[in-house]
């Protein structure tokens, strides 16, 4: 068994950020999951600009990226000395 393991996990980004006005984010390991979720956002955001306090902010772009996770013991190991 090898020692570490890569996982890809995919992300809805807001406006291409990882971390938008929330500090918090969902991970899914499928793809099309991700972008159906990725198109209610949108549909939602797209409804709101309808209402009178949403009139002058700009619609977000919702996007689905993939990430591979890496562990901490592994970035400390390996990436660590590369990395701003």
């Amino acid at each position: 068994m090898p020692k570490y393991r890569f996982r890809k996990v995919y992300i809805v980004c807001q406006d291409n950020q990882i971390f938008g006005r929330v500090t918090m984010n969902n991970f899914y390991q499928n793809e099309e999951d991700c972008k159906q979720v990725a198109k209610y956002k949108l549909r939602q955001a797209t409804e709101d600009a309808k209402y009178e306090w949403h009139k002058n902010k700009p619609i977000p772009k919702f996007a689905t990226h993939g990430f591979y996770l890496v562990h901490e013991s592994l970035f400390d190991e390996l990436l660590k000395n590369s990395s701003k």
